[in-house]
C-alpha cells in the first residue's frame, strides 16, 4: 500500500474512533464509549487519567509555585539554582545552557522497543539528544552523547555508570516532583558536579517521561524534534523495553486510556507550538501502536 493510501486509511481510523463532542477539546472514544479530553488533576476523574495538572490561568496564578515549593521547597533549598522561570506551560530553574537549544534540532530517545531498532546514523542529523532514565547504561547507546536527561526517583544517583556519564558528557539533568525523593539528594548530586535543573510541566499524564521530554524540547525553542521509543504498549504482558529489558507495562495498564492520552498530548503540543516540526523515526514500526495519530490530532 502506498504511503498516501496508508495515511488516508489511518486518518479515517482515528477520525472514526475519536469523535469530537460539543465541548471544546473533548472527544468520545467510540471503541470504549469513554469521554476524554483536556481534564485536570484537580477535577474528579476515575483512575487518575488526567492530562494536565491544572488550567493555564490557575497554573500561573498560584498552582505552579505552590506545587514547586511543596516538592522542592522551602525556598532556601533551591537557592543555588538559577532564577526560577514561570510560564503558562512550565516552571523551571534557569540554566545558561538552555539558550543553545533555541532554533535547534533535537532527537528524543525513549525506552520503547523501537529504540532498539532505528538507524543510529540518524542521530548525526540532529543537533542534540534528549532522553531519560537508564539510557546512560544501555549498551546500544554507550557512545551516544546525551545532552539532556530527565531522571526519575528509581535512578540511583550514585550509580557508577551515571557518574561516568556525567563526567564524560556533562548533560543537563532534570528532575520533577516525586513522592519518593526530596530535593536533598538532588542538591547532593548537583554538588558532585551534575548540571541539575528542577522543573514541573503543566502537562502531566501517565504516558511516561517521553511526552514531557518532547514538551521541554519544544518549550526550550527547538524547531525540529525527532523522536523514537515512544511506541505505547500492545498488551499488558509485553517486556520489550529498550533501556530495561525486564520492565513490564505499569499495573494500571489500560490500552484505551493510553491511546486517549497519546491523542491529547499530540493535540496539545502541536496546537500550542504549530511551528515545531515533529517526526517519529519509528512511525511505521510494528511497535508503534499509534501510527498516524500525531498527524490526525494536529488537525482536530
Amino acid at each position: 500500500m502506498a504511503d498516501q493510501e496508508l495515511s488516508l486509511t489511518l486518518q479515517d481510523k482515528w477520525n472514526k474512533r475519536f469523535v469530537a463532542t460539543e465541548n471544546n477539546n473533548e472527544w468520545l472514544d467510540t471503541e470504549s464509549d469513554q469521554i476524554f479530553g483536556y481534564n485536570n488533576r484537580n477535577e474528579a476523574y476515575p483512575g487518575g487519567w488526567f492530562n494536565f495538572n491544572t488550567d493555564a490561568k490557575t497554573w500561573l496564578d498560584s498552582y505552579a509555585i505552590e506545587f514547586f515549593n511543596r516538592y522542592f521547597g522551602p525556598r532556601h533549598k533551591y537557592d543555588d539554582y538559577e532564577n526560577l522561570i514561570l510560564s503558562p506551560e512550565i516552571i523551571i530553574t534557569g540554566n545558561p545552557s538552555f539558550q543553545k537549544f533555541n532554533n535547534s534540532s533535537v532527537l528524543v530517545v525513549g525506552g520503547g522497543p523501537s529504540s532498539k531498532e532505528f538507524d543510529l546514523e540518524k542521530i548525526c542529523e540532529y543537533d542534540y539528544v534528549f532522553t531519560c532514565n537508564y539510557f546512560y547504561k544501555t549498551p546500544r547507546f554507550k557512545d551516544i552523547r546525551p545532552d539532556l536527561m530527565l531522571l526519575g526517583h528509581q535512578v540511583n544517583l550514585h550509580d557508577p555508570k551515571l557518574v561516568e556519564c556525567v563526567e564524560k558528557y556533562n548533560p543537563l539533568i532534570g528532575f520533577e516532583h516525586s513522592d519518593h525523593r526530596s530535593i536533598d539528594p538532588l542538591n547532593d548530586f548537583k554538588s558532585r558536579g551534575a548540571n541539575v535543573f528542577l522543573f514541573l510541566t503543566r502537562y502531566f499524564s501517565r504516558l511516561g517521561y517521553i511526552p514531557r521530554v518532547i514538551a521541554i524540547a519544544s518549550l526550550l525553542g527547538a524547531n525540529k524534534i525527532g523522536y523514537v521509543g515512544f511506541d505505547g504498549f500492545k498488551d499488558a504482558n509485553m517486556k520489550a523495553h529498550a533501556f530495561e529489558p525486564k520492565k513490564a507495562p505499569p499495573p494500571y495498564f489500560d490500552k484505551y486510556r493510553f491511546d486517549q492520552q497519546t491523542f491529547v498530548f499530540w493535540h496539545y503540543i502541536q496546537n500550542l507550538l504549530p511551528e515545531v516540526e515533529y517526526e517519529n523515526l519509528a512511525e511505521t514500526s510494528d511497535h508503534n501502536v499509534s501510527q498516524g495519530m500525531r498527524q490526525n490530532a494536529k488537525s482536530r
